[in-house]
């Protein structure tokens, strides 16, 4: 009970006054807690799009090295047609990564 002592006036309902202010108590800390929510979704999103950029980047570093590394490495490995057909189809094949982030989008 907020206050048990009514003074003696008999308009003041003190069984109303609590409930209100339990109402109004459960009231603030609905809002406290979507607050809560609604920072760590925010936090989560830019994690995602952190982590989305720097996939993107490991995915280009792949593609480069699968393009270029390879490539020189099987020329020096091989010799005649061979070298040649392995260069030909290793830049015509075009290696893509699929790095797909953890985090969903519109979390």
């Amino acid at each position: 009970m907020l206050y048990e002592n009514t003074l003696g006036n008999p308009f003041v309902d003190i069984n109303f006054m609590n409930n209100q202010f339990t109402e109004t108590m459960k009231a603030q800390e609905r809002i406290a807690i979507k607050a809560i929510l609604e920072a760590k979704r925010v936090e989560i999103t830019a994690q995602g799009m952190s982590l989305s950029q720097s996939l993107s980047e490991k995915k280009t570093e792949m593609t480069d090295f699968a393009g270029q590394t390879i490539v020189s490495n099987f020329k020096e490995g091989l010799s005649g047609q061979s070298a040649v057909a392995a260069e030909e189809s290793l830049k015509t094949s075009k290696f893509k990564p699929e790095l797909k982030s953890p985090v969903k989008a519109g979390v």
